[in-house]
């Protein structure tokens, strides 16, 4: 296809064609750039998806179209000037790593701007938060990491990003780097001009106070990139992390089942104090503080081919020491995955525990697994979960197949569960051909055990990990370096979802809730909110009436009550739940007794009104309802018994839940 860029037109057009056939405008761009589709589009103008087809391989790049949405010719004129600014700052940065190189910028026939530059597959990193979930310290860490070195990079080069948020953050998909990207709020920033007032641009959510007034700073940009970690771990909007009454940010109040250590929150902190001087002033300021090291990357103008980024390879820890019982080198394992290699690293890993077992033209037996020296074992996980940040490894996959009730005998329930968890398995159909060779995985997914499908998978799975805790291998104590492995025999810890001790399904009405446990597990909530409605109406006998009255609420059996709520608290880590929901009521001072600013507020708190717009305080449909974990804490399940919501959290407190 080929999308036509006059503004009144957009006609699709064929791959070949040279001109519009609606309209007759030209659909090669200087002759090269052809436009495929549209992927974007804000104040400035509009942004597609292109060919260079002046290259033999037709790769893809991005090209900007300058076409403001604002009016008035001063409006228009400073527009302008900033879609150019943008392309200047891109020139001057020359090629960094992690910034879309600028390929071409220039005005066409039609007398409109463009800019042409590097296409970046990938997610942003709030497609990555919306699809799997708030960061932890790792991710958050990896985050500070890449970023900081492209920002200490770009204020040596006196540019100031001025729109750090997750959606300008790309993972790109080829090498799992992450690139920054649309620098046209960015403003250079000379002795001169720090401080006069400026244009007011960012976004609102995101802006450091200064910013906010016009008089950005490097340290705007500090401040921008501990608001987006804060978002990326909380799932919360900023504007809710922060307590406009006492002035001050709460955002660990959201942090459910998510711990993040006194030293990266007391810099999280200090990254978004109000005060600049109270904030670290340079990105190799808090680096120093995460104690990682880099060099400032200087752009080679004379060289064609791409350049790799200057990154700090993470040292082998003093506890792994590459042991073999049987003389195997494992230095190239270990290389692979410094640098993040995870396809070749897997392959070097099924090599080796073959050379390992002298199996290496066969499949493993089970006496190979029983007699697999502990020092090699040790040293393999041990590599795959520290140069991981504990994401992957045996010890990981062997934690989340026990922790769903994983056993030696093949369940085709819990290894259906475990194929899901680790991504192995999609759709009920098992993939080894669709493995994701990055750290936006799912826990667990690396090393693939290439042992047999079904119930000789899981017997491999069982019996090797079972292999690593004989060996007392505790490969998550290499990340912490506190004590010696040997000394350590629980196994990492990770956040699966699991049902505890306490979640026995037990039902006073014989209802049985496995279904709605496994819809929980595997994240499916509107699902799982349609089975609660269904087996809440079965326990109270009113399936055929669709409805629950408040005598039916009130007499509601507590065993089952329980079940339901610890269901949803455990498997949703603390977002959703009726007693989540309930402590949100009673914080705002509700009752029993009905009190429409309580109950109104207490639905602005959880999602279930419509806050902006022309249907702004009413109550949302079911259509409306979020059901992914992005949505407000408490706003599943959904209200479905009006006033009688009430009666539930009353009969709660009777249940002493």
């Amino acid at each position: 296809m080929s999308l036509c860029l006059n503004p009144d037109c957009s006609h699709k057009n064929t791959p070949t064609d040279k001109f519009c056939h609606k309209c007759g405008s030209q659909l090669l761009l200087r002759e090269r750039y052809r436009a495929l589709k549209l992927i974007g589009q804000g104040g400035f103008g509009k942004t597609f998806q292109a060919i260079d087809e002046d290259k033999p391989s037709k790769p893809y790049c991005v090209i900007k179209q300058f076409f403001p949405s604002a009016q008035g010719t001063g409006t228009l004129q400073k527009a302008a000037e900033l879609f150019k600014e943008e392309a200047i700052r891109l020139d001057s940065l020359g090629r960094y790593p992690q910034i879309p190189e600028l390929y071409a910028y220039f005005t066409s026939n039609d007398g409109r701007q463009y800019l042409v530059q590097e296409y970046i597959e990938g997610q942003n990193l709030e497609q990555e938060l919306k699809q799997e979930g708030v960061f932890n310290e790792a991710k958050i860490k990896h985050l500070l990491s890449e970023i900081l070195p492209i920002l200490e990079f770009i204020h040596s080069k006196q540019v100031i990003h001025r729109d750090i948020k997750p959606e300008n953050i790309i993972r790109r998909k080829s090498d799992n780097k992450l690139i920054l990207v649309d620098f046209g709020a960015a403003k250079f920033a000379s002795p001169l001009n720090r401080s006069m007032t400026g244009t007011i641009i960012g976004s609102a959510e995101y802006v450091a106070p200064e910013q906010g007034n016009g008089k950005a700073v490097n340290a705007s940009d500090l401040y921008s990139l501990g608001v987006t970690g804060i978002y990326l771990l909380t799932g919360i909007s900023p504007f809710d992390l922060f307590d406009g009454g006492e002035h001050q940010w709460v955002w660990r109040q959201w942090l459910v089942n998510n711990p993040v250590s006194n030293e990266l929150g007391n810099i999280l902190d200090k990254l978004i104090e109000f005060g600049t001087k109270k904030r670290y002033q340079s990105a190799s300021e808090v680096l120093s503080a995460l104690q990682i090291k880099t060099s400032v990357f200087i752009p080679q103008t004379t060289i064609q081919k791409p350049v790799n980024p200057v990154i700090s390879v993470p040292q082998t820890p003093p506890s792994i020491q590459l042991k073999s019982a049987k003389g195997i080198d494992y230095r190239k394992l270990e290389d692979l995955l410094k640098r993040q290699q995870w396809k070749e690293a897997d392959e070097e890993t099924a090599n080796l525990v073959r050379k390992v077992t002298n199996r290496v033209k066969d499949w493993l037996r089970d006496e190979d697994i029983q007699k697999f020296p502990c020092e090699d074992l040790r040293t393999i996980d041990q590599l795959w979960v520290y140069y991981s940040n504990g994401k992957f490894g045996f010890s990981v996959q062997g934690q989340i197949y026990r922790e769903i009730g994983g056993m030696e005998e093949y369940n085709e329930r819990n290894w259906d569960i475990f194929g899901s968890l680790v991504g192995w398995q999609k759709n009920n159909s098992w993939n080894w051909q669709d493995i994701n060779y990055s750290l936006q995985a799912p826990q667990g997914h690396l090393p693939l055990i290439r042992y047999g499908y079904k119930g000789e998978g899981s017997y491999i799975i069982y019996h090797l990990t079972s292999r690593i805790f004989v060996c007392q291998t505790s490969s998550h104590q290499i990340i912490n370096q506190k004590q010696p492995v040997a000394t350590i025999i629980q196994p990492p810890v990770i956040s699966v979802p699991q049902t505890p001790p306490s979640i026995q399904l037990k039902s006073a009405k014989g209802i049985d809730y496995r279904n709605l446990e496994d819809l929980l597990k595997r994240q499916q909530w509107k699902e799982a909110d349609q089975e609660t409605a269904t087996v809440m109406l079965q326990a109270a006998n009113r399936t055929k009436q669709r409805w629950l009255r408040e005598e039916d609420i009130d007499n509601f059996p507590c065993e089952n009550l329980r079940t339901i709520d610890q269901l949803w608290v455990k498997y949703s880590n603390g977002k959703f739940g009726f007693s989540v929901q309930a402590k949100i009521y009673h914080d705002l001072g509700g009752t029993r007794e009905y009190d429409d600013k309580i109950w109104n507020a207490f639905g602005d708190k959880i999602g279930w009104r419509v806050r902006v717009g022309f249907m702004k305080n009413s109550w949302i449909y079911y259509k409306d309802v979020t059901f992914d974990l992005k949505a407000p804490q408490g706003h599943l399940p959904f209200e479905k018994w009006k006033n009688n919501w009430r009666s539930l959290f009353s009969r709660m407190e009777t249940c002493k839940m």
